[in-house]
């Protein structure tokens, strides 16, 4: 009996683990931004034009075709990558208005993708 209600308790603590594992892992922000699809919370570290800051641009992101254009700016992110705080380099359009401190969303898998700004 006692090893019935131990087995009972074992399955159903993984069941519930489960469930909350599949929840957190379908996150939606602003009910559009996909967590699956790459999206991630950051906030703004840093803004510029210019080559000092586009030479801190990803590897893979060196190569499409926005990163060379005339009045490119770029916004260095700081977001959570594998419980690490990682930095990453971006372009946004050059009318775009960002500030230090700015909470975004970013997707760090598609260089194309744009900053979008985040609720506070």
């Amino acid at each position: 009996m006692k090893e019935m209600l131990m087995r009972y308790c074992l399955n159903a603590t993984a069941l519930l683990a489960a469930a909350l594992l599949a929840g957190c892992a379908n996150v939606v922000y602003e009910g559009r931004l996909s967590w699956k699809e790459g999206w991630r919370e950051g906030w703004v570290t840093d803004v510029g034009k210019g080559a000092a800051i586009a030479g801190k641009l990803a590897e893979d992101c060196k190569l499409v075709p926005l990163m060379r254009s005339e009045g490119v700016q770029y916004v260095t992110i700081r977001y959570w990558r594998s419980g690490r705080a990682t930095l990453r380099t971006v372009p946004t359009t050059a009318d775009s208005h960002w500030n230090v401190k700015d909470l975004v969303y970013l997707n760090p898998r598609d260089c194309n993708a744009p900053v979008e700004r985040r609720a506070s």
